[in-house]
C-alpha cells in the first residue's frame, strides 16, 4: 500500500514500473511460484536456474516477472505464487512449505524530461 502511495506522489517528477517475481527453493531447486497450473491439476513446475553472466552477476534464468502497476494487481500475484508453494505434511504442519519462498518486487524510475 505505502509503495504505491509514493508512487503516486512522485508521479510528476518521474515515471515509474513495478513488477513482481515470486519463486521458491525447494530441495535445491529453485521454482517459479507465478507459473498458471491447470484448474486443479498437477502441472510441472517451471524450474528456474541460477547462472552466472561471467562477469560475476548471477541471473535466474527462467523466471517470469509480472508488471503490477497497482496493488490489488501485487497481491493477486502474492496470493497466486502462495497457492503454487510446495507443500508436504510433516507430523508438526499438515501444510508445511519445506521451501523457502522469496518475493521480488522491483521498482523502476525513468525521469521526465521538462
Amino acid at each position: 500500500e505505502e509503495l504505491y502511495r509514493e508512487k503516486e506522489r512522485r508521479q510528476g517528477a518521474a515515471e515509474y514500473r513495478i513488477t513482481v517475481a515470486f519463486y521458491e527453493v525447494h530441495n535445491e531447486r529453485i521454482y517459479d511460484l507465478l507459473l498458471p497450473r491447470e484448474d486443479g491439476k498437477e502441472q510441472r513446475r517451471q524450474q528456474v536456474f541460477l547462472r552466472d553472466d561471467g562477469n560475476g552477476a548471477k541471473h535466474l534464468v527462467n523466471l517470469r516477472v509480472f508488471d503490477a502497476a497497482d496493488e490489488e494487481t501485487a497481491l493477486r500475484l502474492l496470493f497466486r505464487g502462495c497457492r503454487n508453494r510446495e507443500t508436504t505434511a510433516t507430523p508438526m504442519n499438515d501444510e508445511s512449505s519445506r521451501s523457502h519462498a522469496i518475493l521480488r518486487v522491483t521498482v523502476e524510475s525513468t525521469e521526465q524530461k521538462d
